[in-house]
């Protein structure tokens, strides 16, 4: 199933000063209308996921709810994360990718458990041509494989 990526939206708001926290509010250092750029893009990715559910479910297809939680949590705990393409496997599982014009590609799939799969392609000083490498890494392990490989710049903002 191929499926459109997130598109980026720039959203601008007005600033009009701080103000004071009221009864129940607690100050959270933003400016007034300021967006959460990290807010902002884990909506974003939610409304994608709810998108591709609903046309799996449509469809009769399959839809790993583990996966869905991992994709979640892995956004929530990298706010600066620079917006990936997401699509829906054939066999349930969500799917992050991150590339650019220069060859540089870091593939993530979901698998449930705290596990993914990866593929990365990337360019080493040592090596002539793109490095390729693929595996199942947990969610925390993929951190170093990011940056093993000197993705931070493609998958960070």
């Amino acid at each position: 199933m191929t499926t459109p990526k997130i598109e980026s939206q720039t959203r601008q708001h007005e600033v009009e000063g701080e103000r004071e926290p009221t009864n129940g509010e607690h100050s959270t250092n933003k400016l007034a209308g300021e967006v959460d750029e990290g807010e902002l893009l884990v909506s974003e990715i939610e409304k994608r996921i709810a998108l591709l559910k609903n046309e799996a479910m449509e469809a009769g297809d399959p839809f790993n709810a583990p996966s869905e939680r991992d994709l979640i949590h892995f956004v929530n705990s990298h706010r600066l994360l620079r917006r990936p393409s997401i699509y829906l496997v054939d066999n349930g599982n969500l799917r992050a990718v991150w590339k650019n014009a220069a060859g540089l590609h870091l593939g993530l799939q979901f698998l449930g458990g705290a596990q993914v799969q990866f593929v990365i392609f990337a360019k080493r000083s040592d090596a002539a041509d793109v490095v390729r490498s693929a595996g199942r890494d947990t969610l925390k392990g993929i951190e170093r494989q990011i940056t093993s490989f000197d993705l931070a710049e493609l998958v960070y903002a």
